[in-house]
């Protein structure tokens, strides 16, 4: 029941930081985004106080001090909130049209279906944990770094495997896998639940940039829904060479591997190209997540930019807009986006650029980003690495530059304390190198 708790609260915390930077076009856009930012800031905070007591017996007894740190916070956001100082959460209107119940019966299948693959790879029975063949390998370190903080005390940290020296690995998703069991829940429904919640609300950030980019919730639907198919097409020759449904049922079935691809890769039979990957690895879809909620706020901004420059253009009594027109000129809403409409044309002569919407009011969300992406080192090395190159050629190629800026030093500040400890030390294999030079 703790480990729940736990859960919901940080939950609503993600929710209460959230909605006070960023606005969203659905519910579901909104939840997922305070499932996975809860998530991350829960864990980081649960295991820094954890490290600052690893002097103690039972380090994740004060580690759980999170429970009145957060119902602090909230109680505090909260006033702030009736204050007025920090609204409600906002929603773009309008978006895009579809059905909204469509929306939530494909988050429901995806529910099921996810929580089908969780606990078909991963289970618990008498005490055993039961693990699928094609998991084993990679779950033998994973669940060994969860139950080194569940049943031992792994502060500082260390990799379970080699003694002595410390941690390589982004390790914080199995960290608070193992918290959770420390609260009271069994180790495959401590890591299955955070898997389920995480990969179902990646799928939801999935279906929004659909709905964002192309204004069509079908079009993030189909997106969402290819996850699930295997990337490549060598299933074809398969099937057809079975002769028969029948046959090629009892082929599918009864099938210890995967498809080779056409690609000359090693470890083809592994499932480099299938959904195993985030079976194996499932602190993916999280790290994965929290770069398509940086994406998408950044997108919603972008698309404010026009609406700027036309509501700054100066006006002149011959170039007047019409009335219908003026309606439809916005300037920023609480949360520094493009949603309310102008009630009075701006003063002749006005300058143009970006007035009605300075840096000042702008950056805090942009850094609030920042903030996210920095903290995923330690969650997901690889996700953040992939989040540079993204940003990089958003920075070059699209405006806001001076808040991207503000978001790229962020989390540069934020991540290379972890990149360092992470990639430095005494043991005997450093991490690879990202880049080769020459």
């Amino acid at each position: 029941m703790l480990a729940l708790i736990y859960l919901a609260i940080a939950v609503y915390l993600g929710d209460q930081l959230c909605r006070r930077f960023y606005r969203f076009v659905s519910v579901p856009h909104r939840w997922a985004a305070a499932a996975l930012v809860g998530l991350l800031v829960s864990s980081w905070f649960t295991y820094l106080v954890g490290l600052a007591f690893a002097h103690t017996s039972k380090p994740l007894v004060w580690a759980n001090l999170f429970f009145a740190v957060a119902a602090a916070a909230i109680s505090l956001l909260n006033r702030r909130s009736s204050c007025g100082s920090n609204p409600d959460a906002a929603f773009i209107q309008p978006r895009a049209p579809g059905s909204e119940t469509w929306d939530w019966i494909t988050l429901g299948l995806y529910g099921v279906l996810v929580s089908w693959m969780m606990f078909a790879s991963l289970n618990s029975s008498a005490g055993n944990l039961q693990i699928a063949n094609n998991e084993y390998s990679d779950f033998g370190p994973n669940t060994a770094i969860m139950q080194s903080f569940a049943v031992g005390h792994n502060f500082p940290t260390e990799y379970p495997h080699f003694s002595g020296d410390r941690i390589r690995y982004h390790f914080l998703f199995y960290f608070q896998a193992g918290n959770l069991e420390f609260l009271g829940l069994d180790p495959a429904w401590s890591l299955n639940l955070l898997s389920i919640v995480s990969l179902v609300a990646m799928l939801a950030l999935v279906m929004v940039l659909g709905d964002v980019l192309f204004n069509s919730r079908a079009v993030g639907r189909v997106g969402s829904a290819l996850f699930f198919f295997f990337g490549s097409l060598s299933y074809v020759p398969f099937v057809y060479k079975q002769g028969s449904v029948h046959a090629a049922i009892q082929a599918i079935l009864h099938r210890r591997e995967f498809l080779p691809t056409i690609f000359p890769y090693r470890g083809e039979l592994w499932g480099t190209w299938s959904q195993v990957t985030f079976l194996n690895q499932r602190h993916l879809a999280s790290a994965i997540g929290m770069l398509l909620l940086v994406l998408i706020f950044l997108v919603l901004r972008y698309r404010s930019v026009p609406a700027k420059q036309v509501a700054q253009r100066p006006l002149t009594d011959t170039a007047a807009p019409e009335p219908s027109a003026r309606a439809e000129i916005s300037k920023p809403g609480p949360h520094g986006d493009l949603t309310q409409p102008e009630s009075s044309p701006r003063p002749t002569g006005e300058s143009p650029a970006f007035t009605a919407e300075t840096f000042r009011v702008t950056a805090p969300a942009f850094i609030f980003s920042g903030v996210l992406l920095g903290l995923l080192p330690m969650w997901n090395s690889a996700a953040f690495i992939a989040a540079f190159p993204v940003l990089a050629l958003l920075l070059i190629l699209c405006p806001l530059r001076p808040q991207m800026l503000g978001l790229a030093i962020t989390a540069g500040a934020i991540a290379l304390p972890q990149i360092l400890y992470l990639s430095t030390g005494s043991g005997r294999t450093p991490t690879p190198k990202l880049i080769h030079w020459g």
